[in-house]
């Protein structure tokens, strides 16, 4: 197979550790496997990941791995960060999907970027509700300087710190869709502002639910008001947004050539 899925019902739905050590142990030097999924899955049992670390480590094809809504905690993150540390061809994952049902601390999920930050051909990052905040931020700056997305998500409780705007400002240049939504993004929005404005390549911006206030989208709308790229724009439920920005905003868009622009 080109993918292997794994799939589960809820928390209370826990993989055998035994399944894992056969699993590893056929499948890790299995190389026509590209593509790895866990779905709704509970690996909050450290012990299932390291039984996995064989294959995450040896499978020089794997290009596309999926943690869709999985219950992990600290110890199984940390385990999964230090597989993927330890992966011989690091160039071959051009993907990467994290979406956690159960928190994990700054310190975990720091860990798991700083693997993450190896992994310089990464093309499409999508990271939901993983909770960052000084150590993550720092960890996710190390990987928006050394890999060249192309998409990137960072949805619900990401709390970015000045270093990681000042990585958005100088590494947008290749992201051509840029997901910020969910959240509390307005004191950084000048740091996107500043990226876009830098002969930027994204596309398609989502900002929604991010509590941008009149002086953040009218940085945004300055910015814009110089883009030729961008084709689409999510503001929706932004609600600290008065008129006076909304003006301010849209006269900003008139002035520049925004012709293609959907909102």
């Amino acid at each position: 197979p080109s993918m292997l899925p794994f799939y589960g019902e809820d928390e209370d739905d826990i993989l055998d550790e035994t399944v894992f050590q056969l699993f590893a142990m056929g499948f890790a030097r299995k190389y026509s496997i590209r593509r790895v999924r866990f779905s709704g899955c509970c690996l909050l049992n450290p012990k299932l990941l390291a039984a996995m670390s064989k294959f995450f480590i040896e499978n020089s094809n794997l290009c596309r791995i999926d943690f869709s809504n999985c219950f992990l905690g600290d110890d199984s993150t940390c385990a999964l960060a230090a597989a993927l540390a330890s992966r011989w061809n690091k160039s071959s994952v051009i993907a990467i999907h994290l979406h956690w049902s159960a928190s994990c601390s700054d310190d975990a999920n720091g860990e798991l970027l700083e693997a993450l930050a190896g992994f310089s051909n990464l093309k499409t990052m999508s990271l939901v509700a993983i909770r960052m905040r000084k150590t993550g931020c720092a960890a996710l700056g190390k990987v928006l300087r050394n890999c060249d997305l192309e998409s990137l998500s960072l949805r619900c409780d990401c709390v970015l710190d000045s270093e990681c705007w000042v990585a958005f400002r100088d590494k947008l240049g290749g992201v051509s869709q840029l997901d910020l939504s969910y959240n509390p993004i307005s004191r950084g929005l000048c740091g996107i502002s500043k990226g876009l404005s830098n002969k930027s390549s994204v596309k398609v911006l989502r900002l929604s639910r991010c509590q941008i206030d009149d002086e953040g989208v009218l940085a945004l709308g300055n910015a814009l008001s110089n883009d030729t790229t961008m084709e689409e724009l999510h503001l929706d439920s932004n609600t600290e947004i008065q008129v006076e920005g909304w003006c301010g905003f849209f006269k900003c868009l008139e002035k520049g050539s925004m012709s293609k622009l959907k909102t």
